[in-house]
C-alpha cells in the first residue's frame, strides 16, 4: 500500500510539473512591464511601443522600433486586492501584460532591458505561478549568488561556481 501510495505522489508531482510547463509556454510570447505609466485614455499597445523607442536601443544604437501592429494584446493587470505594498506606497501605476506576435520581437526587448536599470520600469518574462515562487525562493537563498529566468526556465548559479544550472520545481 506504501509503494502504491508513492507511486501516485510521483505520478502526481509529475503531471504538476507538466501542467506548469505547459502554462508556461502558453506565456512564450508575453511580458510583464512593471512601473510605466499609460496615460489616460491613451491606448496600452502606443505607450508601449513609445516607450520602448524612446528608451531601449540595439546593439548597433538604433532605437528598437515596434509599432502597435508587432503587439498581439496589451492591457494593464489588476492590482491584488490585498497588496499592502500598494497600499502603503504612492499609487505605484499597475503592471501592464503584453503579448507579441514574434518571439524574437519579444527576446530583443528582453536582451535591452538592462539599459532600464534607474528608470523605474522594469520588463520581466511572463512566468507562472510556481515558476515565480521558484525564483523568489532561490533570490532569497544563502546558496546561490544570482539566478534568473530565460525562455520561461529557471537558472541560478551556486557560489563560488562558474556555471549555472536549470532549476526545475521540485529541485528545492
Amino acid at each position: 500500500m506504501n509503494s502504491r501510495l508513492a507511486e501516485k505522489d510521483e505520478e502526481i508531482q509529475q503531471l504538476h510539473v507538466a501542467i506548469n510547463d505547459l502554462e508556461q509556454y502558453s506565456r512564450r510570447s508575453h511580458l510583464r512591464i512593471h512601473g510605466l505609466r499609460v496615460p489616460e485614455n491613451a491606448e496600452c499597445k502606443d505607450a508601449v511601443c513609445n516607450f520602448m523607442k524612446e528608451n531601449l536601443r540595439r546593439p548597433d544604437g538604433n532605437p528598437i522600433c515596434l509599432s502597435p501592429e508587432d503587439i498581439d494584446a496589451a492591457h494593464p493587470l489588476p492590482a491584488r486586492k490585498n497588496d499592502s505594498a500598494n497600499q502603503n506606497q504612492k499609487k505605484r501605476p499597475p503592471s501592464l501584460i503584453v503579448r507579441f506576435f514574434a518571439r524574437d520581437t519579444r527576446d530583443k526587448i528582453l536582451r535591452a532591458r538592462k539599459q532600464l536599470k534607474s528608470s523605474g520600469v522594469s520588463i520581466t518574462e511572463d512566468l507562472t505561478n510556481e515558476n515565480l515562487a521558484l525564483l523568489k525562493r532561490l533570490q532569497t537563498s544563502s546558496e546561490y549568488d544570482s539566478c534568473w529566468a530565460w525562455m520561461g526556465k529557471i537558472y541560478a548559479k551556486k557560489k563560488g561556481s562558474d556555471s549555472a544550472i536549470k532549476v526545475k520545481l521540485y529541485d528545492l
